[in-house]
């Protein structure tokens, strides 16, 4: 049990800083100067999904980071499915083009927290036994 309150809370940190790093890119004013900018409506939406998606991420994992902390019924599945969906996104994100160019061990060196994090996700529930509260 103990490994899922580990686990509930770097769930619930990992949460919790992505969205208050989210909130304050959000909060902080542009510096940039007027410009304009055109862009299609293929681009815009395909940027309200991506950012839709990330956000509902960011919010799930705090969530039910929480859950794990206390103990909700399905708080686990939940975890391991996250655990999945960041270990793709991690994998997926070594080959693609970084801004500054990386090498491919300085990437993983970088993605490093999220592959333990992830495959930690997934191990746990796989391999203990999970008590939720009695309800």
């Amino acid at each position: 049990m103990r490994h899922f309150k580990i686990l509930g809370w770097l769930w619930l940190v990992f949460g919790l800083f992505w969205s208050s790093l989210a909130g304050c890119a959000l909060l902080a004013p542009s510096v940039q100067p007027e410009q304009i900018v055109v862009t299609s409506t293929s681009v815009w939406s395909t940027d309200l999904i991506v950012n839709s998606l990330e956000g509902a991420f960011i919010i799930a994992s705090a969530v039910f980071g929480f859950g794990l902390v206390r103990r909700w019924r399905r708080a686990q599945v939940v975890i391991g499915v996250l655990g999945g969906v960041l270990l793709a996104v991690s994998v997926v994100a070594i080959p693609c083009p970084w801004f500054p160019p990386a090498t491919v061990p300085m990437k993983m060196v970088w993605l490093s927290p999220f592959f333990c994090l992830a495959l930690y996700s997934l191990i746990t529930p796989l391999l203990i036994k999970y008590e939720p509260k009695a309800a």
